[in-house]
């Protein structure tokens, strides 16, 4: 039978061949949507590697006039905030903050590397637990290497396996591993650990180039916005000139979020707006099939075929064909696991193949069913009067 099937529909070929293309395409774009479904939502449900709630981002900004005297009023706002009752602790910050909209990188032994700062309370502020070793501290300065800590993922790139606390880092080996953490996936829910080192920064160090511009703050639980907004007004009289912001990083979050989902659900539109022609295509091109095969119908019927043989045989034929536009795109689904495109995970991709293909098969089936049901109801005499 399905043999038959098979000869029926490739002498139709010149025919089908636009649905076919049209069923490839589907397919494809079914296959672009699950990947990113199952990768963004499949690093949503994972550990974070730090606690951002009830933590306020302080942004300052201040005059060129103030760069001299700026690290001297940095020290004393933070040591100022430290004092207050509804604050537990602050910890300075660069620009890579958590759900920044900044990514500072560099290259060790050709693997690209997120490069974090934070001063000696950053790891406490966040709640990061240090799995192996200890953070970083002032007193490895003494020993003329520069502190980092790495997250697991990095450990296991560049150590393989190896100790990596106490061990030294960098292309100059002038760092030294003092701890490892879990995770730390700071750019968005969505999105999967990197490796990441962090390094030491000392606001007191008159040697640092750059200074902070980034205050994280830890309030106690319950303390809400009009504490933020005397927060503001206070900071701005002890720093008068200065431009001061407070964002919350669980606000922050939710914005890093949406931008990550926006693009999947522009993504998903367009899924929408293709398979609808598709099944609108289909259901038409089923049902101007049954309208020129009508004596056949006929025939069959009059020879005793079932309504629910005849509406089998179209559906089967729709099937086919089907089957033919998933094969094409089975070949170069399956290519993106084997040749390790864009570094996700090959189960990804297996996933989102078999998702794709149950959906199509699904959607297919339904969008056939209907016309194939009401070629079953062509009565012989008709048909074959009309022949």
């Amino acid at each position: 039978m399905i043999r038959q099937l098979i000869k029926l529909v490739w002498k139709k070929r010149a025919k089908n061949s636009l649905l076919i293309v049209e069923l490839f395409i589907s397919f494809m774009v079914l296959f672009a949507v699950f990947s990113l479904l199952i990768y963004n939502y499949g690093n949503f449900f994972q550990d974070k590697g730090f606690n951002p709630e009830d933590v306020w981002l302080v942004s300052f900004s201040w005059p060129a006039s103030e760069d001299s005297v700026a690290r001297e009023k940095l020290i004393r706002i933070q040591q100022h905030l430290q004092n207050k009752p509804e604050i537990e602790g602050t910890a300075f910050s660069a620009e890579t903050y958590p759900y920044s909209f900044t990514t500072i990188s560099t290259d060790e032994n050709n693997i690209r590397l997120i490069w974090v700062s934070g001063d000696t309370a950053f790891f406490r502020l966040l709640q990061i637990p240090v799995t192996d070793g200890k953070e970083y501290t002032l007193d490895e300065r003494r020993l003329k290497l520069k502190p980092v800590m790495l997250n697991r993922k990095a450990a296991e790139v560049f150590f393989e396996g190896r100790l990596a606390t106490g061990q030294l880092f960098g292309e100059d080996s002038d760092q030294v591993v003092t701890g490892i953490v879990e995770k730390y996936r700071y750019s968005s829910s969505f999105d999967e650990d990197v490796p990441t080192m962090f390094t030491l920064m000392d606001v007191s160090d008159t040697s640092l180039d750059h200074l902070p511009s980034s205050l994280l703050v830890r309030v106690r639980p319950g303390t809400g916005r009009p504490i933020e907004a005397g927060l503001v007004r206070e900071i701005q009289r002890i720093l008068p000139g200065w431009s001061v912001k407070v964002d919350w990083l669980t606000e922050l979050q939710k914005t890093r979020d949406n931008m990550t989902m926006g693009f999947v659900w522009i993504l998903i539109v367009i899924a929408v707006f293709l398979i609808l022609n598709v099944v609108f295509g289909l259901f038409g091109l089923v049902w101007y099939n049954i309208n020129l095969r009508k004596p056949e119908i006929g025939l069959r019927r009059a020879l005793g075929a079932t309504n629910r043989e005849v509406t089998r045989q179209f559906v089967r034929e729709t099937m086919v064909i089907t089957t033919f536009a998933v094969l094409i795109g089975l070949l170069f689904a399956l290519q993106f696991p084997l040749m390790d495109v864009f570094t996700v995970a090959p189960w990804i991709y297996l996933a989102a193949t078999g998702c794709s293909v149950v959906f199509l098969y699904g959607l297919i089936l339904l969008s056939s069913f209907i016309p194939s049901r009401k070629a079953s109801e062509v009565e012989p005499a008709i048909a074959l009067y009309e022949e």
